[in-house]
C-alpha cells in the first residue's frame, strides 16, 4: 500500500477515515495507492456514460484497471455533512466491503474487466450507500 497524496484540512472539514485504519483492512494489497484529497469533490470520469445518481457527498471512491491496480480515493466532507453513526458504520462495515469487493474484482478472470470497475462510497442522509460503474 503507497500513500501517494494527503491534503492537510481546515478544521470544518475531515475524512471518514484514517491512514492507520485504512492501513488495517486494505493494507495486504500490493497494488493499492491512496490519496487523501487528490481532488476536493468526486467527480465522474469523462468516459463513464452510465453514471449511477449519487444523493450525498462522496467520501471515497476505488478504482481497479485491467491491470489490477488499485487506487483509493478519499474526499474531505464537512463535518456537518458527516453523521457520527456514518463514521462508525464506515469503519465497522463499510471498510470491509470495500476489501470484499477488490477482491472480487481482482479475482474475476483477466477477461472479465473489460475497463475500469469503480465503487462509489457516498453518505445519503444517515446512511452508507453504494454505487457501483465501469467504463473503458
Amino acid at each position: 500500500m503507497k500513500v501517494t497524496f494527503t491534503r492537510n484540512l481546515p478544521r470544518t472539514e475531515s475524512y471518514i477515515s484514517s491512514k492507520k485504519d485504512v492501513k488495517a483492512f486494505l493494507g495486504h494489497y500490493e497494488m493499492l495507492t491512496v490519496n487523501f484529497g487528490l481532488r476536493r469533490k468526486f467527480e465522474f470520469d469523462s468516459r463513464c456514460s452510465n453514471k449511477p445518481k449519487v444523493a450525498g457527498p462522496v467520501v471515497v471512491s476505488v478504482s481497479i484497471n485491467r491491470s489490477r491496480e488499485i487506487m483509493v480515493s478519499f474526499y474531505p466532507v464537512s463535518l456537518s455533512d458527516l453523521p457520527v453513526d456514518a463514521v462508525m458504520e464506515f469503519h465497522g462495515n463499510t471498510l470491509q466491503a470495500i476489501s470484499k469487493w477488490i477482491d472480487e474484482t481482482v479475482g474475476k478472470p483477466e477477461t472479465a474487466i473489460v475497463g475500469v470497475e469503480q465503487l462509489i462510497v457516498a453518505i445519503e442522509g444517515e446512511q452508507i450507500k453504494f454505487h457501483q460503474t465501469v467504463f473503458l
